[in-house]
């Protein structure tokens, strides 16, 4: 299993916190942040040595597919998974033009760590 670095973006502190130990304690690099303007400069810097990111979909500043969109202009090839509360059927039609992969709150840590050890 290779170390990854992944962004994480989510408004609640809780999951950010959670979700954090969770990669940590699995050997992987975690850049967490609660909103999407931080995390679009930090991926704008950071992102040749991003591996992975995972964002919510209700954040403050910008929607979750809004952020998905404006990253995939930096970089295509990486792949983000989008959390969400909210019932599948409730996201925007253009969500997987953006996105890899919907995980619904809360979040399978098992489904979690098998997407980022094994992608």
């Amino acid at each position: 299993m290779a170390q990854k670095t992944i962004l994480l973006v989510d408004d609640e502190v809780i999951v950010v916190t959670v979700i954090t130990r969770l990669l940590e304690m699995q050997g992987h690099i975690v850049i967490p942040t609660t909103r999407a303007s931080l995390a679009i400069s930090t991926f704008a810097q950071m992102h040749d040595i991003i591996d992975i990111a995972f964002i919510d979909w209700h954040i403050p500043d910008m929607d979750g597919v809004a952020l998905a969109r404006a990253m995939r202009e930096i970089r295509d090839n990486i792949f983000i998974g989008l959390i969400t509360g909210a019932a599948i059927a409730e996201l925007p039609a253009e969500t997987y033009q953006y996105v890899n992969q919907v995980f619904l709150k809360p979040i399978d840590s098992v489904q979690l760590m098998q997407i980022v050890n094994y992608g």
